[in-house]
């Protein structure tokens, strides 16, 4: 049973809801919180849009009537450090504010509304011609999306905007050159509920991906990469080809609003990889996340995505479970990696023994490992690991890897 069914069955057993106090569990089970810091993703979602050196206009602090431009410093979670412009590098009179509470507009906003734009006392005679200062301040200027503005105003998180009924693209989970449209049945929290277009409720084929998964896109992503729109080979046969094309014609006419870009920016940036097909390697199996097994370079795809099989020795026919990879998957490490992290490493089906022997199954198979250079640096169990896109809904407790 997986986790949305045993929610199901739960709600519907009649059992009274009791309500979870954080404090009073990690004391009775003797654990500790995973640290605020861990959940990187958590910040980005509320400092989508934001970022250093884009103006605003605010109200000036001692005269809320009046406004002026300010810039932004730093951010941090939900807040922003604002410096008034005119006040050079002097960081005296920088001050924070709340994205989710203070009144920001774009610039041109004051004009636009006809509100007064004077300079803080603080720093009035600083200037003789204030005019001049804006325009020459403004000058390449940028200020975070009007939409994301007003969106604060009326109380809503950015990532809001990825409402039910949203569509994106999203790359099949077996072949990175075919691309398909989703849509968005839920949003908790960034974490989205996606249904491949064309397919009703009822089946079976919903899965849940992190807004800034490397896989998700926004609409035209395919078309600018060079991709196909093609539905993926999981649903390929619920319908004929002239249905899919009848489909994907049908969601261009309705030419929607795509979703802002600046929502993915913060997106992870695929780089170029190095593995050949036959190397070796350790990988967490998608359909069974909760160990670390040897696993094969298949196939490569182009210079960013490559297909990795998890290996199986049986003799007879048994369904082939692969999936595509970047040089930054969470999921795959060098041979060798779980020995040297105090991991176990689980046998692939067939393999004569329970103690796993790396050089001699190399031997055997006649194969290489994957260089430790097609890998990212840092690789330890210790590290604040980032958000792992296997199965879609499993956990890894040897790791602690939260799985979206």
């Amino acid at each position: 049973m997986n986790g949305e069914q045993q929610l199901d069955a739960d709600a519907g057993s009649g059992m009274e809801e009791v309500e979870l106090s954080w404090e009073d569990y990690l004391e009775e089970t003797g654990s500790t919180a995973v640290p605020y810091g861990s959940f990187k993703h958590v910040d980005t979602r509320l400092q989508n849009g934001f970022a250093p050196g884009m103006k605003l206009e605010v109200a000036v602090r001692t005269d809320p009537e009046t406004y002026w431009v300010a810039t932004i410093i730093t951010t941090c979670e939900q807040l922003l450090l604002l410096r008034y412009d005119g006040y050079g590098e002097d960081r005296r009179a920088d001050f924070w504010c709340d994205i989710r509470k203070a009144d920001l507009y774009p610039i041109g906003w004051c004009e636009q509304n006809k509100k007064t734009l004077e300079a803080p006392e603080g720093i009035r005679d600083k200037v003789s011609d204030w005019d001049e200062f804006l325009r020459q301040t403004l000058i390449g200027a940028c200020s975070p999306p009007v939409p994301l503005l007003e969106g604060l105003r009326n109380g809503r998180n950015p990532l809001d905007l990825i409402a039910p009924g949203s569509r994106l693209e999203c790359q099949a989970f077996q072949d990175s050159l075919s691309t398909w449209i989703v849509t968005v049945v839920e949003n908790i929290g960034g974490r989205l509920k996606l249904r491949y277009e064309g397919l009703e409720s009822s089946d079976n084929y919903e899965h849940w991906l992190y807004y800034l998964d490397p896989f998700l896109h926004h609409v035209g992503w395919a078309a600018q990469q060079g991709y196909e729109l093609q539905p993926p080979s999981a649903i390929r046969h619920l319908k004929n080809e002239a249905e899919w094309q009848e489909i994907l014609a049908k969601v261009k006419e309705e030419e929607e609003e795509p979703l802002p870009s600046y929502l993915f920016k913060d997106k992870q940036v695929i780089g170029i990889h190095t593995f050949s097909v036959n190397m070796k390697l350790e990988a967490v199996d998608p359909w069974s996340p909760f160990g670390i097994s040897p696993a094969t370079v298949v196939k490569i795809f182009d210079e960013k995505y490559f297909l990795v099989e998890m290996d199986d020795l049986r003799p007879e026919n048994h369904a082939r479970r692969s999936f595509v990879c970047h040089a930054d998957s969470p999921g795959i490490f060098p041979v060798q990696w779980s020995l040297k992290n105090g991991l176990h490493i689980s046998p692939p089906p067939g393999y004569p023994s329970q103690d796993f022997d790396w050089a001699d199954y190399l031997k055997q198979c006649g194969a290489e490992a994957a260089p430790q250079r097609c890998f990212p640096p840092v690789r330890t169990p210790t590290a604040s690991w980032p958000l792992c896109r296997a199965a879609g809904t499993a956990v890894l407790p040897l790791l602690s890897m939260l799985l979206l």
